[in-house]
């Protein structure tokens, strides 16, 4: 990850990589592009797991979707498993417009030299995985706890 930062320079900030990791914590690939004087080539990769990040990191999505899943379906008042995972669903449309947004605001490009860099989250991956099955998935799941743990249990 250094290496990449200390290639891009100002070509990218922090903000950039630390979005990039968040969208490998949901599977979602980095792809990364670059040439020097008509060499160079693509490949996708994630920073997490190997000698990346720490693979604890994919617990930060389930836990930020359940826990809200949790809080939607207890606003809701939901006591119903069912219920419950219809009210935590209702954190997927936000989730899927910040996922949108995230893979054009974390896109790094930089040109000097001869040479080109580009990265960014994968756009169908990022929409899928982590605009609609993690938010779908996990904030059912909190729906589901805050039925099964409210006040009337």
């Amino acid at each position: 990850m250094g290496e990449i930062a200390d290639t891009v320079g100002d070509g990218g900030s922090g903000i950039d990589f630390v979005g990039w990791v968040f969208f490998n914590s949901h599977f979602v690939d980095t792809f990364l592009e670059a040439d020097f004087l008509g060499f160079g080539g693509s490949s996708t990769v994630s920073f997490i797991g190997g000698d990346g990040f720490t693979p604890l990191l994919y617990l930060i999505p389930v836990a930020l979707l359940v826990g809200s899943g949790l809080a939607v379906g207890r606003s809701q008042g939901v006591t119903e498993a069912a219920d419950g995972a219809v009210a935590g669903v209702f954190v997927l449309p936000p989730y899927l417009a910040l996922s949108a947004i995230g893979t054009v605001v974390f896109r790094v490009s930089m040109e000097t030299l001869g040479s080109t860099f580009s990265g960014q989250p994968e756009f169908l991956p990022a929409i899928l995985l982590a605009g609609i099955v993690f938010p779908a998935v996990f904030g059912a799941i909190g729906g589901i706890v805050a039925a099964n743990t409210g006040t009337g249990k």
